[in-house]
């Protein structure tokens, strides 16, 4: 019989005085690199990312990145595993530094959705003569031969910070329980 739903939760702020937050299955997740505003060395933000196996819902990579046009190596060293989950929380980036180029293509090939769209057209609509940061929260599979979606949530707005709050799904397999990544699922109902 599967095990219960646990909860998958990415914090994000557009903010330098307030860290970017995850919690999987409720154990609280802390970026390699401590960020905050005194620690901070990035003007123009940065990305940070998580990679989790969806068995064991073990960490197998936590990196902090200002570069927004390449996935780090430790984390590019996941790309095609299906038993890897991707998850990322921008911390407080400019909206002149969004993701692109190879970083970009990654995030679409993991699954990035709509919330990754408005933030390209929002710079692409008001990139002369405006400035502001943005947050971003992202979750997706690293193997995503069958084009499975992943999650996505943005603010631009300063000051409005963006949460991503999603559930894991146990799933039971001949070989064991893998953990789905699902919309948030209400524990007090029955998952089938």
């Amino acid at each position: 019989m599967s095990e219960q739903v646990l909860p998958l939760s990415v914090f994000s702020s557009p903010d330098s005085r307030i860290s970017p937050q995850m919690n999987i299955a409720g154990n609280k997740v802390t970026p390699s690199t401590p960020i905050n505003s005194t620690t901070f060395p990035w003007p123009n933000g940065a990305q940070w990312f998580v990679v989790f196996d969806n068995k064991s819902l073990k960490v197998l990579a936590n990196v902090v990145s200002a570069d927004n046009t390449t996935v780090p190596s430790e984390i590019a060293a996941f790309d095609n595993n299906v038993d890897a989950v991707l998850v990322l929380s921008s911390f407080a980036p400019n909206l002149n530094h969004t993701p692109q180029g190879a970083l970009y293509t990654a995030l679409r090939k993991y699954g990035a959705g709509t919330a990754l769209t408005e933030i390209e057209q929002s710079v692409a609509a008001f990139s002369s003569g405006f400035s502001g940061s943005y947050s971003y929260c992202f979750v997706g599979t690293m193997d995503n031969d069958a084009g499975t979606p992943g999650f996505d949530i943005r603010s631009i707005v300063i000051d409005n910070n963006t949460e991503l709050l999603l559930s894991l799904v146990p799933l039971d397999l001949p070989d064991g329980t893998v953990y789905r990544v699902n919309p948030l699922v209400n524990p007090a109902v029955a998952v089938s």
